[in-house]
């Protein structure tokens, strides 16, 4: 499955942005428009930087317009963006932000609608801004010092009401390497130019949770990692990991070995592709994660610390790589050369998401991973939605959403929501919200009547029980009816050949707007 091909700045001509090396992209909009009708989307980068060149209408209009960043002299500041002398526009200054948003039409006239704002802290050839730059500060003026850190948070800022201004019916989709706090208004994060290490991986997985904590949820790392070359072990490490980024996506380095899931032989593409397909499988738990995200700051990617501050343990460096996706789903990360991995399961009960096995938390373990196999556990009373396995997120699954319930002994809830995925109809009540709670005392699901108008793309509803054993003997719908109960071996993702396959009951409904109401 793939949604998107991002472009790094060498489709520009000499790297100047809204400039098109016509030798290697001769139609940019017919490639897009190829792109699209296979599903896949275009996002392209673009650099802050301008290059110094008067035969460059985006320079002389700079010049012309007077958008560019001065010295506090009155000279113009002139830097560095590899391989360029470049000025660079004051993105503090309205006009400038102005002028950046009309020269962002050039994606949507080639129907690019995906902005990636790169090198915006800004880089300025390994060095540091000079502190006698003076920035308009929307009208108050501040030297280097103040202005620096909302530099590339105002860049995001004029891409995101540039996409607004020029694709009115689309949402945005802003990535951006440089931010301040806010910019989750704005744009999705990713962690820079990360390296081809076991470092490089654990990092990423540290600043995706650190940046969770900092109210940034939609933020992920180059899979494979950019600097370097990998190998096969590390790659399938990166992917096991990366699927549960919430901004998922793989890059490299120019003349760095490749790094697509089949680069590496037919072993890891299997491997990555089991994976790849899991996540899309989840995007109905992941979607309304990114909702809840929306609504209340809630990180996609979790700290431990976030629902368990008290728990000493997960603070212990070897478990500090840890960390929950959604709020049920617990991802231990391994590295291309462990050959051990120790993990904690904190308080609770979980089940392994491979064999179902129910394990005690606030215990610790070590245990030897195959590399097919990522360490995940399912929470004690989790509910997680899955679909079918699709091609890409503009596809439509199968017509039944399995619930995968996880008995526990704690009571728990889930916000289920669906819309679009694009547009802004759901501002409009254009949208599909249900709380679906789990009773264990009264042995009761309960999906809520649904809130919005939106028509869901599921009409059957089949219900998953993992962990309910032989007293389950009747299902019953809303009190009334008795559902015939189907018993399986099953496994949601196949790990080892050791691991046991799982029995698991189940029953289908219907999946109307009405309140569902299952007790056994």
């Amino acid at each position: 499955p793939v949604d998107c091909i991002v472009l790094d700045a060498e489709y520009e001509l000499g790297y100047e942005p809204f400039r098109i090396d016509s030798s290697r992209f001769p139609d940019m909009r017919q490639l897009a428009d190829k792109l699209a009708a296979m599903n896949i989307e275009v996002t392209a980068s673009v650099y802050p930087g301008v290059h110094i060149d008067s035969m460059y209408d985006s320079y002389n209009e700079g010049l012309k317009k007077d958008v560019f960043i001065k010295y506090a002299g009155g000279n113009l500041f002139q830097t560095e963006i590899a391989p360029l002398k470049v000025v660079l526009p004051d993105y503090t200054n309205p006009k400038a932000r102005w002028w950046w948003k009309e020269k962002m039409k050039w994606f949507a006239q080639n129907h690019i609608h995906g902005y990636w704002n790169d090198m915006n802290e800004p880089a300025v050839g390994g060095s540091y801004l000079p502190g006698n730059l003076l920035f308009d500060f929307d009208g108050k003026t501040a030297p280097a010092a103040e202005a620096k850190n909302i530099y590339g948070f105002q860049m995001a800022r004029s891409s995101f009401e540039a996409a607004l201004q020029n694709e009115k019916d689309r949402r945005p989709f802003v990535l951006t390497r440089s931010g301040f706090a806010g910019v989750q208004r704005y744009a999705a994060m990713w962690s820079g130019d990360n390296t081809a290490s076991d470092e490089g991986l654990l990092t990423g997985i540290l600043i995706n949770n650190n940046m969770g904590l900092s109210g940034v949820p939609f933020i992920g790392y180059d899979i494979g990692g950019f600097i370097g070359n990998g190998s096969k072990e590390l790659f399938t490490r990166f992917i096991e990991a990366g699927i549960f980024s919430p901004f998922c996506r793989n890059h490299k380095e120019m003349y760095a070995a490749d790094n697509e899931p089949y680069a590496y032989g037919k072993e890891t593409e299997a491997v990555a592709r089991k994976f790849i397909e899991l996540r899309y499988r989840l995007l109905p738990y992941i979607y309304p994660a990114f909702y809840q995200s929306s609504q209340n700051g809630m990180p996609v990617a979790r700290s431990l610390c976030i629902d368990y501050p008290f728990d000493k343990r997960i603070y212990n460096d070897r478990y500090q790589y840890e960390f929950l996706f959604g709020k049920d789903i617990l991802v231990v990360p391994v590295t291309g050369t462990a050959t051990k991995q120790p993990y904690y399961l904190p308080q609770g009960n979980w089940y392994d998401l491979y064999s179902d096995k129910l394990i005690a938390g606030s215990s610790e373990f070590a245990d030897t991973i195959p590399l097919q196999k990522l360490p995940l556990f399912i929470k004690a009373s989790a509910i997680i939605p899955f679909q079918s396995v699709i091609q890409s997120t503009k596809d439509k699954p199968s017509d039944t959403l399995q619930l995968h319930v996880y008995k526990g002994a704690e009571e728990n809830a889930f916000i289920y929501y669906e819309d679009s995925g694009d547009g802004f109809e759901y501002r409009n009540g254009l949208y599909c919200r249900r709380a679906i709670t789990y009773y264990p005392s009264a042995k009761t699901i309960v999906i809520g009547k649904q809130e919005g108008s939106f028509t869901s793309r599921f009409t059957e509803l089949q219900v998953i029980f993992h962990g309910f054993g032989e007293e389950m003997k009747n299902i019953r719908l809303n009190n009334a009816r008795t559902l015939q109960i189907d018993s399986r071996k099953e496994v949601l993702l196949k790990g080892g050949d050791d691991d046991p396959v799982p029995i698991m009951k189940s029953v289908v409904t219907g999946f109307d707007k009405n309140e569902i109401k299952i007790s056994w």
